[in-house]
């Protein structure tokens, strides 16, 4: 029952971290151009400092999450073990990779803006 229970509190802290990561970025790819360029660096700020804290936590938190996981099913349930172990720092390692990847070319997107 407790493997349950940390595995269910994994994927859920794993699927905020990913939803904080597309989220924004979906929302303001797709209404990038109907901003004038001040007002989107005011949004992109505004965005940064709101999430900041909260990624700050949720991230390393999230990352831990599995660690219960892969120890309570270690003996138990080696099909668990492999697939949280494995997949969860994949999709960690993912969300990471797609935000620099997405991140990067929106952030010069807006340096352009500004000039």
């Amino acid at each position: 029952m407790t493997v349950k229970i940390c595995e269910v509190m994994s994927i859920v802290l794993v699927a905020l971290v990913g939803g904080l990561y597309w989220g924004p970025w979906l929302a303001l790819t797709r209404s990038m151009a109907t901003f004038d360029p001040g007002t989107f660096l005011v949004v992109v700020k505004r965005l940064n400092r709101n999430m900041a804290p909260i990624m700050t936590i949720l991230m390393p938190v999230a990352l831990l999450s599995t660690v219960p996981v892969l120890v309570l099913s270690y003996n138990k349930r080696p099909e668990t073990y492999l697939f949280s172990g494995i997949h969860h720092f994949r999709a960690l390692r993912a969300y990471r990779w797609e935000f620099r990847l997405r991140a990067v070319p929106l952030n010069q997107k807006v340096a352009r803006l500004r000039s």
